[in-house]
């Protein structure tokens, strides 16, 4: 059983790390924790179950190729919806307080979350993954291949964003603009481009995030995002924000602590043992696990 809760705990640690890294990437370029992205998160989840119906008509007979189809269809659907949120909520008030550009993301997250509780439902929904549910068992540990499709998905974007961030041309602006803002002007780095840029990436990482756990529990509302939302920022805190390694040891550790917490108390405690961490953390190490170099931000 202790193996069982440790493999749970990689699982949903991967959904966190997807959310705690698109906090992480905004934090390192403008020092802002956006919370918009929780409301993203819930769009990502709600762009695939509308889409569901549709794509299961278009490919009766291919579960897989629906799914990854919805999947790549909301990643893309809620990063434009992050550029949005730069372009109206970000670039207009960019030189006034930080106060005010806080108040903005959080404002677009109520937003989300009150137009889908308008426009779609304000119940929640039941959610049928497309692809066969099978499980199988390694070592006494029982897993299901929804789980194996979250943990790969998450790794591969994961590793995916990191090359991208370290060897592609524009993956180096966006680290130079992290460094020193003023030295990448000087250097010719559309500086404006470049953070409307992670806007949208961590955007699209919230809305895939939100796809894969909606999958995975069976079931979307539209309030879905702000306790996931939430411990994703809690990760991204406890690993170090603005450090891609850190959202990652963040992500992971926090979803590991989470199911070992459930192996000796009521599942209904693991909220306030991810909040407690994160309080912990705020008060004796506030830098996180992996403290943010210029080197390694994002």
């Amino acid at each position: 059983m202790l193996l069982q809760e440790l493999f749970n705990g990689i699982v949903i640690g991967s959904s966190y790390t997807l959310l705690a890294l698109g906090f992480t990437l905004v934090w390192g370029m403008i020092r802002l924790i956006n919370f918009a992205q929780i409301g993203l998160y819930t769009l990502g989840a709600y762009v695939a179950l509308l889409l569901m119906p549709s794509l299961e008509r278009l490919f009766p007979t291919s579960g897989w190729l629906s799914f990854l189809i919805a999947l790549l269809l909301s990643g893309l659907l809620a990063g434009l919806a992050g550029v949005a949120v730069a372009l109206i909520a970000w670039w207009p008030i960019r030189h006034a307080p930080v106060i005010s550009i806080l108040v903005s993301s959080l404002a677009v997250f109520l937003m989300i979350e009150s137009l889908i509780e308008v426009l779609v439902s304000p119940l929640p929904m039941v959610v049928k993954p497309p692809i066969q549910n099978q499980s199988f068992s390694i070592i006494g540990t029982h897993i299901s291949s929804l789980q194996m499709v979250i943990l790969v998905i998450s790794v591969i974007l994961t590793f995916a964003l990191y090359e991208f961030i370290k060897y592609a041309k524009t993956g180096r602006a966006i680290r130079a603009v992290a460094s020193n803002t003023n030295s990448a002007v000087v250097l010719g780095i559309n500086t404006t481009f470049t953070v409307v840029l992670v806007f949208g990436i961590a955007a699209a990482l919230a809305g895939i995030a939100g796809v894969l756990v909606s999958n995975a529990y069976g079931v979307a509302s539209f309030t879905m995002g702000e306790i996931i939302g939430l411990k994703g920022f809690t990760a991204a805190v406890l690993g170090g924000m603005g450090n891609l390694w850190g959202a990652v040891v963040g992500g992971f550790a926090l979803g590991i602590l989470e199911s070992l917490a459930t192996f000796f108390m009521p599942s209904q405690w693991t909220p306030v043992v991810a909040f407690a961490v994160l309080i912990l953390v705020l008060a004796f190490r506030p830098t996180g696990i992996l403290p943010s170099r210029s080197a390694d931000r994002a």
